[in-house]
């Protein structure tokens, strides 16, 4: 996963990965770095559980404006992330 911070002040999250183990870390990261301010834009560069698992407990405490999604399915369709992802993608009810 990858926070950017444009020059303009957007502020965009490729992928994320938000486990039990790195939670705390990930979540205080953001915390530090964005206060109390919402994501722009969460990028999905593919449907891996890996690239998009946790966006919802992201979205709760930093509320994302908007989802792009390149539409690759990837290889995990069958789980529970891919499942809750796509169950959510329009309009952006994460």
């Amino acid at each position: 996963m990858t926070l950017l911070q444009l020059a303009n002040g957007a502020v965009i999250l490729y992928d994320c990965n938000v486990t039990d183990e790195n939670r705390t870390r990930i979540l205080g990261y953001l915390k530090k770095v964005l206060g109390s301010r919402g994501i722009d834009i969460f990028a999905n560069s593919h449907r891996d559980a890996d690239h998009m698992r946790g966006v919802r407990q992201i979205h709760n405490a930093f509320p994302i404006a908007k989802m792009w999604d390149s539409g690759v399915t990837g290889g995990t369709p069958d789980s529970t992330e891919y499942r809750e992802y796509i169950g959510h993608q329009t309009p952006l009810a994460l």
